[in-house]
């Protein structure tokens, strides 16, 4: 039931959707001009972004260009819940084309992953997670030369208005993962 929430409150939370539709505007628009794309989506948890991206009939008519997206988040269990969304809803050959990690943005290092390759990624997706990072310019520093020369970092941040808004999804967010 814990899990049925978390997927809940970070996919289908109102509160996110204009954060969603601004990654999946811009995903769209990238998608147009490109031939083929190499995507990494940083807590990519449940998969929101994928799972809204498969709703837009222009991103799914162009997904054979993406030839390589990085699933990645700190949580195994959510990775798992993205992957078997992934496997039973994309296009067909999208998920073997998503590589699934567990990764902590902390500890990422240039070169030591096919995502960490110098001018490697035309995409870097980071929807509501840099405020975790606990070294903010090495992590972005890192991400600066992963990309290519026309790549895209795409970030957003949360809202915080009254703790209403905000808190639940802190408390479960914090609750099911360890840091």
């Amino acid at each position: 039931k814990a899990m049925e929430l978390w997927e809940d409150l970070m996919v289908n939370a109102e509160v996110k959707k204009p954060c969603h539709q601004l990654v999946l505007r811009t995903l769209s628009e990238k998608l147009q001009k490109s031939k083929e794309l190499s995507i990494f989506e940083g807590g990519a948890g449940g998969g929101a972004i994928l799972r809204e991206a498969m709703a837009v009939p222009e991103i799914v008519a162009e997904i054979d260009k993406i030839h390589s997206y990085y699933y990645t988040d700190i949580s195994l269990s959510l990775i798992k819940m993205g992957r078997k969304w992934l496997r039973e809803n994309a296009p067909s050959g999208f998920p073997d084309r998503t590589t699934f990690k567990v990764v902590d943005l902390d500890k990422m290092e240039i070169g030591t992953e096919a995502y960490t390759q110098p001018e490697s990624l035309d995409m870097i997706i980071l929807e509501h997670v840099l405020y975790d990072v606990t070294d903010l310019h090495k992590t972005l520093t890192l991400f600066r030369q992963t990309l290519k020369p026309d790549g895209m970092l795409i970030f957003t941040m949360a809202y915080r208005q009254s703790p209403k808004y905000f808190f639940p999804f802190e408390f479960l967010q914090s609750s099911f993962q360890s840091y």
